[in-house]
């Protein structure tokens, strides 16, 4: 299953090195996107234009379930 992870780098939920070691112990294929200033819930404001950038592509880059069966 690809993973995507949006994580702000001044997150008080999930500390950024935290979110760093389950990203890096997850299996390919995945993308880890940082928000520099954002905290937990915040990551789609102050991320912007970019954090919608990275989910969209990420989501453009999923296989088409139609296109499977």
């Amino acid at each position: 299953m690809p993973l995507l992870v949006l994580h702000g780098e001044r997150d008080e939920l999930v500390l950024f090195a935290q979110g760093r070691r389950v990203f890096d112990a997850a299996p390919e294929p995945k993308t880890f996107f940082a928000i520099p200033g954002a905290s937990h819930n915040d990551t789609y404001v102050v991320g912007g234009e970019a954090y919608w950038q990275a989910l969209r592509g990420f989501l453009e880059g999923l296989p088409n379930q139609e296109e499977q069966r």
